[in-house]
């Protein structure tokens, strides 16, 4: 008499099953993680050219409710002042809509701002006055959007008297690589 054998799965067939969607699952996630951060990384580069482009129109013409005149950009003061209208930072960057000025997963209140310790600390370690990496790096913890408004001699800009070029700064997530924006009147 011959036995029947049972129609169903072995424990190996089951094991070697699983093993092999647990790579593709994997596989999967880690391909959208890259993704996801390759899109914010793009958003965050059209923002900042937003940013800077509003930036360079404002130094182009001025502002008459602030009695600024042409041929300056905004210097801490006003961009603290700016941050508190309703919609922040109106008064400068008229025309850039509130979704450039909002980071992926942040809201606008801290999305665009400038280093908060600047009158107390020493701001630029590179000759340009820029930031250096390891300077820039935890200020875009708290902004992601970080401004730097210069003087001529390169020192940071308090008021807009003499504020005649700005860096603008975002990390990249998919490479962690700090970007700067430099303005046209470098």
């Amino acid at each position: 008499m011959t036995k029947k054998r049972g129609v169903g799965f072995t424990v190996v067939e089951l094991m070697v099953t699983i093993v092999v969607l647990v790579i593709l699952t994997t596989l999967v996630t880690v391909r959208l993680k890259s993704t996801q951060a390759g899109g914010r990384d793009q958003e965050r580069d059209i923002d900042s050219t937003t940013i800077a482009t509003g930036l360079e129109v404002y130094y182009d013409n001025g502002n008459v409710t602030t009695y600024t005149p042409k041929g300056y950009y905004p210097g801490a003061t006003e961009l603290n002042a700016a941050a508190a209208l309703s919609p922040p930072f109106k008064e400068f960057l008229d025309g850039v809509s509130a979704a450039s000025l909002t980071a992926p997963d942040r809201t606008i209140n801290d999305s665009f701002g400038i280093d908060p310790n600047y009158a107390s600390a020493a701001v630029g370690a590179n000759t340009d006055g820029s930031y250096s990496d390891a300077q820039v790096r935890p200020l875009l913890v708290h902004f992601p959007y970080l401004y730097q408004p210069l003087r001529r001699d390169n020192a940071f800009c308090v008021n807009y008297i003499d504020c005649v070029k700005f860096n603008l700064y975002y990390l990249k997530e998919s490479t962690d690589e700090v970007v700067k924006i430099r303005s046209k009147n470098q």
